[in-house]
């Protein structure tokens, strides 16, 4: 059994990581044989967020992974998955710790308009069971 979860802000948000854990227990894998794994996506050293962004997200767990350096906030979306996933007793979370900000590789939404960029690529991932 495979399963795809695309977790934003708003995802996580909205529940997207429990729905997808819930949807495959209940068609029958178990906590025991879910192997996560977090591809590209962008890191908290370069996902800044705005002040009041926490009190309107409805994020879970967001006020344990917020780091404040001077000025500015980061949000640590990949923390919070992990602690999402951790609390389903998922056992094997990789990551591929890419920073789609950072790595050139990666189409980055937030880097394409801070560098005023036409358009922000697509990036395309491939799972497969052997």
């Amino acid at each position: 059994m495979i399963g795809v979860c695309h977790a934003g802000w708003r995802g996580i948000s909205k529940g997207i990581i429990e729905e997808t854990m819930n949807k495959m227990l209940l068609i029958g894998s178990s906590y025991n044989n879910i192997n996560a794994i977090i591809g590209p996506c962008i890191r908290q050293k370069s996902y800044e967020i705005q002040r009041d962004f926490n009190k309107n997200s409805k994020i879970p767990y967001i006020e344990n992974y917020i780091l404040k350096n001077n000025d500015k906030i980061y949000l640590n979306l990949v923390g919070i998955a992990k602690k999402i996933m951790t609390n389903y007793k998922i056992k094997s979370i990789k990551d591929t710790k890419k920073n789609t900000y950072l790595d050139s590789n990666y189409f980055s939404y937030r880097e394409s308009i801070h560098q005023k960029n036409i358009d922000y690529g697509r990036n395309l991932s491939l799972i497969a069971i052997k």
